[in-house]
């Protein structure tokens, strides 16, 4: 059976959401995050970036959350057999990790360049 890992408020819950919606079933793993869970090495062998969602079927193991979705329709036959669909997917997809690595680099150049270039120029 597959399993899911998760902690709570985490973006597994989007995950957990579709596997209801398709009816697969499938074993929910919390992990508690505070105490470190997803850090020990159980959980690094199946993810090694120790972030969550990360799904175990069978021996294979998978993790971010956008990818375990397409895996899921994919698998389960909810996924279009139209190149120009899958194409549009994996566009949306890849705008999602561009806009969170965009996210990111704005929230570090705020926090430790930005100071440093107002030092500098004024």
């Amino acid at each position: 059976m597959l399993k899911l890992y998760g902690g709570a408020r985490s973006r597994a819950s989007i995950v957990q959401w579709y596997l209801e919606e398709l009816e697969i079933p499938y074993e929910f793993v919390l992990l508690d995050m505070e105490a470190g869970e997803h850090k020990q090495p159980e959980f690094l062998a199946i993810n090694p970036m120790a972030k969550v969602p990360a799904i175990v079927d069978g021996d294979f193991n998978l993790w971010e959350s956008g990818e375990i979705l397409l895996y899921l329709a994919e698998k389960y036959g909810h996924l279009s057999e139209s190149l120009e669909k899958r194409s549009e997917i994996t566009q949306w997809e890849t705008l999602k990790r561009l806009l969170r690595t965009e996210k990111r680099f704005s929230v570090y150049y705020e926090r430790a360049i930005g100071p440093i270039a107002r030092d500098v120029l004024i």
